[in-house]
C-alpha cells in the first residue's frame, strides 16, 4: 500500500476522499504515513465521490476516492455514476477481503464470488483493475490512473485492493511521467461549416461542454 500511494503521489494524486473500514485499512495507514498526502474524511461514501468530483472541477487535479468493501463501495455508486456522465477523472480504490478466503462464505466479499463490484460498476467506470500481487499494486494503480485521465474518454476507474495484497512489503517501482499526447484533427468540412454559422450569426451564443475545461483560452 505504501508503494502504491507513493507512486500515485509522484503522478500528482495527493488528495483522497473516503471513509475507512477493515479491508481498506492498509491504504488509510499508507495515507497517514505518506507526507504530502491529504485525506478528507467523509460521512457517506457517495458524498466522498461528489466531493472528489467538485475538487477535480475546481483544481483540475485528479482525486482519489478510497472506500472499504461491501457497503463502502456500493454506497459510492451514485457519485461515481454522476462523475462518469460528466467525464470527470477520478480513481476509486476499494478494499476487499483477502483472496485467501475465497471458497468460503465471508461477509463483505466484493469479488466475483461475492458482490462482484467490477460487474456492478462496469457501465460507469472506464476500467476495473483488481490488484493481483503486492509487487504489482503500484503499477496497476498507475494503469488505473492512466485510464481515468485519458483525453479520449476521461472518467472514474476502479482499483480493487484485497487485504492480503495490500499488507505485504513490495519492491520500489520506477514511476515514469505520463507523457501520452493525443492529437485529434477535426473534420475540415465540419470546421468550415461551423465557422460559416458563427460568421453569419446575429445573436451568437456558444455553450462549451465539460471536456473543454482547461482549453477555454484556445476556444
Amino acid at each position: 500500500a505504501m508503494r502504491m500511494v507513493a507512486a500515485l503521489l509522484e503522478r500528482g494524486v495527493d488528495t483522497y476522499f473516503g471513509i475507512p473500514g477493515g479491508p481498506v485499512c492498509p491504504i488509510f495507514e499508507a495515507l497517514r504515513m505518506t507526507p504530502g498526502v491529504t485525506l478528507i474524511e467523509s460521512r457517506h461514501e457517495s458524498n466522498a465521490a461528489f466531493a472528489a468530483a467538485a475538487y477535480q472541477r475546481a483544481s483540475g487535479k485528479t482525486p482519489c476516492v478510497v472506500v472499504t468493501a461491501g457497503p463502502g463501495i456500493t454506497n459510492t455508486v451514485t457519485g461515481i455514476a454522476s462523475a462518469s456522465l460528466e467525464r470527470i477523472p477520478m480513481l476509486v480504490i476499494c478494499g476487499d477481503v483477502p483472496w485467501a478466503t475465497h471458497g468460503g462464505c465471508l461477509a463483505q466479499d466484493s469479488g466475483p464470488a461475492g458482490l462482484g463490484v467490477e460487474q456492478i460498476l462496469a457501465p460507469i467506470t472506464r476500467a476495473r483493475i483488481r490488484v493481483a500481487h503486492p509487487r504489482s499494486a503500484a503499477t496497476q494503480a498507475l494503469a488505473a490512473l492512466d485510464a481515468a485521465v485519458s483525453p479520449l474518454n476521461p472518467g472514474p476507474t476502479l482499483l480493487v485492493v484485497p487485504l492480503d495484497r495490500a499488507t505485504p512489503s513490495a519492491p520500489a517501482v520506477p514511476v515514469t511521467p505520463a507523457a501520452k499526447r493525443f492529437v485529434m484533427a477535426p473534420d475540415e468540412s465540419a470546421t468550415e461549416e461551423a465557422c460559416r454559422w458563427l460568421a453569419q450569426a446575429t445573436r451568437l451564443r456558444i455553450v462549451l461542454g465539460g471536456a473543454c475545461r482547461g482549453h477555454e483560452a484556445a476556444v
